[in-house]
C-alpha cells in the first residue's frame, strides 16, 4: 500500500517516457523521467518519498525536510493568496495555509514547520499549528532518558520544544542557562514524564553524571582563558549561566568536586588550574 508523506520502498511496474510507474495493481504513483538517471526493470524496488501535487501523489528520489507527523525549521520562500511556501527539500514547495498558521508567515523568515495530511483532499500541508501533531505515546520515555530536542515556541513558564522527533517538552525558563531561539536544535535529558504526556526537559545529565559534564565544561573554559577563570560563590548567577551556560547550584557542585580532586585553587579573584 502507497502511504503518502513517507519514504518507502516501491516495486515499478512499468517505465516508459514518462517516467516509472511504481506500485501494485490497486495502486499506482509515477516517478517523473526527468528524476531517473538509471534503468529501471519491472519488478525491481526504488526507495521514494510519496508526496502530493494537483494531479495527485507523486514519487520522489529526493530527500524532504521532514515526513508525515515530522517537524523542521523551514524558510518561507513565497507568500500569496492561498497561504505561505516553503522549501522543504522537494521539487515543489510545501503549502502552509492561512488557517495552518500560528502566526503570518513572512517570505525571509523560517518556522518550525509539522506536516499534515488533510484527510478531505488528500493533500499533504504544513502548519505552524503544533499542538495537534504530537506523539502522545511516551511510555518508551523514562526520566534520565537522552533525547534529541527542537526549540519551536516561548511560553511563560520556558520554551516549548519538539522531543524525539515527535513528542513535546518544556524546557522551564530557570533550566535553560542560555539563549535560545526557534529552529535551535540540541541535546536534552527527560526530567519528568507527566501525566497530560508531555515531557519535562532539562539541558543536563542529571546526578553524578552532570556534575562530571560540568566539571569538564569548567576545566575546558578555565583552559581557554589562559589558566583561570574570574568565576567563585559569590559570581552571580547571570553570570555564570553567561560564560558556562550552567546554574550556579552546579557551577558551586562542580567546584567542590575539583577543588577536592586538587586540580583546581581558589581565591577571591576566581578559580585556577592547580600547578
Amino acid at each position: 500500500m502507497i502511504q503518502i508523506g513517507h519514504t518507502q520502498a516501491l516495486p515499478v511496474l512499468a517505465a516508459d517516457e514518462r517516467g516509472a510507474l511504481l506500485g501494485d495493481e490497486h495502486t499506482q504513483v509515477l516517478l517523473p523521467a526527468q528524476e531517473i538517471a538509471f534503468d529501471v526493470v519491472p519488478g525491481e524496488l526504488i526507495e521514494v518519498f510519496v508526496y502530493t501535487t494537483n494531479q495527485g501523489p507523486m514519487a520522489t528520489l529526493a530527500t524532504p525536510a521532514l515526513e508525515l507527523g515530522g517537524f523542521a525549521y523551514l524558510p518561507v520562500v513565497e507568500a500569496n493568496e492561498f497561504g505561505a511556501f516553503v522549501d522543504w527539500g522537494l521539487p515543489k514547495d510545501l503549502l502552509v495555509p492561512f488557517g495552518n498558521q500560528y502566526e503570518p508567515m513572512e517570505p525571509g523568515r523560517s518556522y518550525v514547520v509539522g506536516l499534515r495530511l488533510h484527510l478531505k483532499t488528500m493533500r499533504l500541508v504544513g502548519t505552524t499549528v503544533l499542538s495537534g501533531l504530537f506523539d502522545d505515546d511516551v511510555s518508551g520515555l523514562n526520566p534520565g532518558d537522552p533525547v534529541d530536542l527542537m526549540v519551536y515556541g516561548r511560553i511563560e513558564q520556558g520554551h516549548q520544544v519538539t522531543v524525539a522527533g515527535r513528542h513535546a517538552g518544556l524546557i522551564y525558563r530557570d533550566q535553560t542557562y542560555r539563549r535560545l531561539k526557534n529552529g535551535d536544535t540540541l541535546k536534552g535529558w527527560v526530567d519528568r514524564v507527566r501525566d497530560d504526556h508531555r515531557l519535562d526537559i532539562v539541558l543536563q545529565r542529571p546526578g553524578r553524571a552532570g556534575t562530571d559534564d560540568a566539571s569538564a565544561a569548567i576545566l575546558a573554559a578555565i583552559d581557554a582563558n589562559g589558566g583561570s577563570l574570574p568565576l567563585h560563590d559569590k559570581s552571580s548567577p547571570v553570570a555564570i549561566q553567561r560564560r558556562l551556560h550552567m546554574s550556579k547550584k552546579a557551577f558551586k557542585r562542580a567546584v567542590g568536586r575539583l577543588y577536592k580532586a586538587r586540580l583546581i585553587e581558589l581565591s577571591d579573584e576566581g578559580i585556577r588550574r592547580k600547578g
